[in-house]
């Protein structure tokens, strides 16, 4: 039988739970998504919670291409946002 290591799926679901949740309610709220203060604090429970360098390095590529994918949803969410403002 496998061996099934709870400690990395829960670290897991805290590391999406503080990092994705308040950028996609930033998102929700139209507001901006991107603080040059929040980058240290979405590093932090990565380093933290990853048990390895593999797994920081890992953490890291996830983080920096879903940033990207968020940065480009809420261009689009805000630019739609700001011509419908300009509109009336």
């Amino acid at each position: 039988m496998t061996q099934f290591d709870v400690t990395i799926i829960s670290n897991t679901i805290l590391i999406i739970i503080w990092i994705l949740l308040p950028k996609l309610w930033r998102i929700w709220k139209k507001k901006d998504l991107f603080n040059i203060f929040d980058i240290p604090f979405d590093l932090l429970p990565i380093f933290v919670l990853s048990y390895s360098w593999k797994r920081f390095v890992l953490w890291i590529v996830i983080y920096t291409v879903i940033m990207v994918g968020l940065r480009k949803i809420s261009i689009k969410n805000t630019d739609s946002f700001h011509d419908t403002k300009s509109d009336s």
